[in-house]
């Protein structure tokens, strides 16, 4: 039932909830939009420990996996989803295959995307 409202053990230092629910909250105050984006959450303590926040389905293209680190706080989360949607256009536009074989310039792009948009989104909402 805690979890619920915000999280415990060793998640009780994020932030925000690790909840579905919460990411479709700020996404949608942010006008960010989830259309074709399938969102799971990746509970594993272990991934508390890597430096990263989101991973992108190569496989199951549209589904992306928020680890711990996503939940850091608002600008993670937003940043993280702008991202790894990045690499989800990046996957519908050039296949499986290309984008593996460009991966650092696909990562370099989804980068300045994230930054792009998040820096416009916070801009109207500034104001």
């Amino acid at each position: 039932m805690n979890r619920k409202k915000s999280n415990i053990g060793v998640f009780s230092h994020l932030q925000i909830p690790m909840q579905l629910k919460m990411v479709s909250q700020l996404c949608r105050r942010y006008n960010i939009n989830l259309k074709g984006i399938t969102l799971k959450i990746q509970r594993d303590i272990e991934l508390i420990k890597l430096p990263i926040a989101g991973i992108t389905d190569y496989d199951n293209i549209g589904r992306i996996d928020l680890t711990p680190n996503t939940f850091l706080n608002e600008e993670e989360l937003l940043k993280t989803v702008l991202h790894e949607k990045a690499h989800v256009k990046q996957l519908i536009k050039y296949g499986k295959k290309y984008v593996q074989e460009n991966l650092l310039y696909m990562e370099k792009v989804a980068y300045r995307y994230e930054n792009f948009f998040y820096s416009l989104t916070k801009r109207r909402f500034l104001r």
